[in-house]
């Protein structure tokens, strides 16, 4: 029988993917940003790169 194991990680995906061993995700569910109505992008948007 396939063992099915789940795990939910909360933080900043690009420091808790860097704790995950290669080959060992399947599937990355994200939330997107929420909107602002700011006319320049904030620090956090900035410091983003994909």
């Amino acid at each position: 029988m396939l063992e099915i194991k789940t795990d939910i990680i909360l933080g900043d995906c690009r420091e808790a993917l860097k704790t995950l061993p290669s080959d060992s995700v399947d599937l990355i569910f994200t939330s997107p940003l929420a909107p602002t109505n700011a006319k320049t992008p904030t620090a956090a948007h900035r410091s983003m790169s994909i």
